[in-house]
């Protein structure tokens, strides 16, 4: 029997999660979450990973109108709105139960994204879209 060195209060130490150089870069970025009608969560990320302009056919909705059930849409920009990632995270009762992988997207996809809240960003004729 192998012996188990956890001391006192080994239990209670948190497991240290690795992370990916990309996680650590959208922490540095500037975040909007977005509240969307629930559908399918697998079939949806399938399809994000064949074509990452799929999050345009979310619907946006009021927190209170669907709190049941449905899709948190979580952006990650930079200010020039170069770099654009999204994540989305399925929700039921309030409780996250299915997270996708974080996904790169153009800027043009997420300006579309935002003027679907009424978000309206007018870029630079300098600024390239996406």
């Amino acid at each position: 029997m192998e012996k188990c060195d956890m001391g006192f209060l080994g239990i209670f130490k948190k497991k240290t999660k690795e992370v990916s150089a990309l996680e650590k870069r959208i922490l540095e970025l500037k975040n909007k979450r977005i509240n969307c009608v629930y559908q399918d969560f697998s079939e949806f990320v399938m399809d994000m990973e064949l074509d990452s302009s799929h999050t345009g056919k979310l619907k946006p909705v009021n927190y209170y109108a669907l709190k049941n059930k449905y899709i948190e849409a979580h952006y990650f920009y930079s200010a020039d709105y170069k770099e654009c990632y999204v994540k989305f995270t399925a929700y039921e009762n309030d409780k996250a139960f299915d997270k996708s992988r974080i996904f790169e997207i153009s800027t043009e996809t997420l300006l579309k994204a935002f003027s679907k809240v009424g978000i309206i960003i007018k870029l630079d004729d300098n600024t390239e879209n996406g």
